[in-house]
């Protein structure tokens, strides 16, 4: 009989031709990549549109 298997002991996902497949909760640098461009553009869009509302609102303003 065999031991039953912990949660933690899963085997590695294999493709028919033996190839290992990447766990699909796992990064690639690609997604990291990916993620650190999309925080930044937005960091960047954020302050443009300050920039354009302080140009615009405050400064006629005073």
């Amino acid at each position: 009989m065999e031991p039953a298997m912990d949660a933690q002991q899963q085997p590695t996902p294999v493709t028919l031709d033996g190839q290992r497949r990447r766990d699909p909760q796992s990064f690639t640098r690609g997604d990291v990549l990916a993620i650190k461009l999309a925080i930044s553009g937005g960091i960047v869009l954020s302050l443009a549109a300050t920039a354009a509302f302080v140009a615009l609102v405050v400064l006629p303003g005073l």
